[in-house]
């Protein structure tokens, strides 16, 4: 039986977690009731751009339900200075003019982007400039002058993309936040119109391939015929990317699109279906009025409405095909043809950092593709650029820090403890026993880094069991997988940082870490390790250690350190703050749906966490949390 005192942090821990959960129901339900109840997966992020926008939109007139403003504003400047394009001397198309691209044979990529990105926009320049195309143009829109200086000295394409018509309340269900969504949509127009192929591109993409060859297909590029014909080319968040290499459009027809890639090319069709994507995110009244984003109107408007999947390949079209016809013609009647790019080739978040779809090998020649872009979609902590960050570097995809920093720094790592689990097969006891030796691990760990002033340098975390957004899904029908996921072969295996705790109040509470992948090669060559056998292995002694890298070992092994006896007042109070913070992840929760939690979950792991009413209280939610 728990102490009294035990007893009552414990009833104080499942309150918090009970009211946290209570609000992200609320707002999960509202997003929900905004999506197709029909989908086959759930969404990534949603507007990954990770932008704030400024200021409010004059009250203008509206007709037929679109907001009267010209398309010569949504920038918020006239369209009055032009280059031999056609495009205004401040816009995507005249940036990528001035950087030497050319009109029907370039293809433009944009990302819009603000100084609190400034990171990201570092990495997601040194991608593309890595890329060494002649026929790829990478602009920057940059939305303050903080992004604006950031990519100048970076020396890649951009322009001033600071606008007049959006107020400061630019949370992702505001109007303001569709207005700002109409001018980026706005902006491709122009880019099109300029006689461009355009594609955009979140600022969280990494683009490690050259994708022109593919999105021109001029010749056979992995698998391109299969989508050449389509006039817009979007990436999604379906999760199985087996059964997409292998089926094709009619897959994806069944899943959500995200608008982290999108293709469009420079033709007739192209313009037509931009313009309408922004007229419809303008709309005032009528079915798009309550949508909240660009990406919610692109599943809409390529869909029958009141119809599910409402889009599908054309009749007669061969079994593998990438194209899809739209369900929903344009207003002029126009059927646009949907590509629906491959998600080993236009990798999501979860796909890449959590299936390892492209790194697990095999005999066949598809399992050793490499992607052209990875977007960090299907993030946690908040969906922040630090999770986003750390899972890039994991994977040896960031560039976004100043080199020389990285050869000054001295680092110490250590090794997860084995855990004695069951079965070969994940399951959710399992979980909640790694997990939980996770957590203890790092929160040791963290203090050994603080009181020796070394970076944290964090192995990959062990994992039998997913984890899903707000806990919306059930995770226990799927073998422990992500819904839509079950067919994949990924687990037991590793999971992300961000499944475990949050690297986001780490960081502001003081702590340091990296991905043991990211520590320089020749640092770590240079490390050493404890030997805890040893007669003198006190804190001081390890501190004397001059390696680059020092390893624990055994986490396990390790003494406990007391924080409180941290002689350095400054050390001490940091090690506090940041065992508080590796000590307070979220909740890892799941619903039960259709069934009691009773159905998935053996009764003594049951006990382990707490059942809440979720969807109204028609349903079922079981949370445990893993510092219990």
């Amino acid at each position: 039986m728990l102490a009294p005192s035990r007893a009552s942090k414990r009833r104080r821990r499942w309150t918090s977690i009970l009211l946290v959960l209570a609000f992200v129901s609320i707002a999960l339900g509202a997003r929900r009731r905004r999506l197709d109840d029909r989908r086959a997966t759930p969404s990534g992020d949603d507007d990954a751009t990770v932008i704030q926008t400024p200021r409010r939109p004059e009250a203008v007139a509206a007709r037929d339900g679109v907001d009267a403003r010209s398309a010569a504003h949504i920038g918020g400047r006239a369209r009055d200075e032009r280059d031999a394009n056609g495009a205004t001397a401040s816009s995507a198309a005249a940036a990528a003019t001035r950087a030497g691209a050319t009109p029907n044979a370039s293809v433009v990529v944009v990302t819009f982007a603000n100084a609190r990105v400034g990171d990201a926009v570092v990495n997601w320049v040194r991608h593309i400039r890595a890329l060494r195309s002649s026929a790829l143009t990478g602009v920057v829109a940059a939305l303050d002058e903080g992004a604006s200086t950031r990519a100048r000295a970076l020396g890649v394409a951009t322009y001033a993309a600071t606008h007049d018509d959006l107020d400061h309340d630019a949370s992702h269900a505001s109007a303001n936040w569709r207005a700002f969504c109409a001018m980026m949509v706005g902006e491709l127009v122009r880019v099109v119109e300029a006689g461009f192929h355009v594609a955009l591109s979140d600022v969280d993409v990494a683009w490690t391939r050259d994708p022109t060859a593919y999105f021109l297909c001029e010749r056979d590029v992995d698998g391109c015929e299969e989508i050449k014909d389509a006039d817009v080319m979007i990436s999604s968040d379906n999760l199985s990317p087996t059964t997409d290499w292998g089926r094709g459009a009619r897959y994806a027809r069944g899943g959500v699109f995200n608008t982290g890639v999108v293709y469009v090319k420079s033709s007739a069709r192209g313009a037509a279906f931009l313009r309408e994507w922004r007229e419809h995110l303008l709309a005032t009244t009528g079915p798009y009025a309550a949508l909240t984003s660009h990406q919610q109107v692109f599943n809409k408007m390529v869909r029958e409405h009141n119809a599910w999947p409402g889009i599908d390949v054309a009749e007669g079209a061969p079994e593998r095909t990438r194209v899809l016809e739209s369900g929903a013609p344009l207003s002029t009647g126009l059927k646009i043809k949907i590509g629906a790019l491959p998600l080993k080739l236009f990798a999501n978040g979860h796909g890449y950092f959590v299936q390892g779809a492209n790194a697990r090998g095999g005999d066949r020649e598809d399992d050793r593709l490499r992607p052209y872009a990875v977007h960090a979609t299907y993030t946690f902590d908040g969906s922040g650029n630090d999770a986003k960050r750390y899972r890039f570097k994991e994977a040896g995809l960031w560039m976004g820090d100043d080199d020389d920093a990285a050869t000054e720094t001295t680092y110490l790592t250590f090794d997860f403890p084995n855990v004695d689990v069951n079965s070969t097969e994940p399951n959710i006891g399992d979980h909640v026993k790694v997990a939980r030796a996770n957590v203890r691990a790092l929160i040791k760990a963290f203090a050994y880094a603080v009181a020796l002033n070394r970076t944290l340098a964090i192995p990959p975390s062990p994992c039998r069991c997913d984890k899903v957004w707000g806990g919306h899904d059930n995770v226990f029908k799927a073998k422990c997988r992500y819904p839509g996921a079950d067919s994949e072969n990924y687990l037991p295996g590793v999971c992300p940082l961000d499944h475990f705790v949050s690297p986001r109040k780490i960081k502001a509470a003081g702590g340091d870490f990296v991905p043991l992948a990211s520590v320089p090669p020749d640092a770590a060559r240079a490390g050493t390790r404890v030997d805890w056998n040893a007669t003198d292995r006190t804190i001081d002694a390890i501190a004397r250690f001059d390696a680059p890298v020092v390893s624990l070992g055994s986490i396990d092994a390790a003494p406990e350190l007391d924080v409180d006896a941290i002689r350095d007042r400054s050390a001490r109070a940091r090690a506090l703050a940041v065992r508080r913070a590796a000590s307070t992840p979220e909740p890892w929760c799941a619903e039960c749906l259709p069934d009691k939690c009773a159905r998935w979950i053996p009764a003594h792991v049951l006990a382990l966490g707490a059942v809440f009413p979720a969807r109204g209280g028609a349903q079922e939610m079981w949370c445990v949390d893993f510092t219990l």
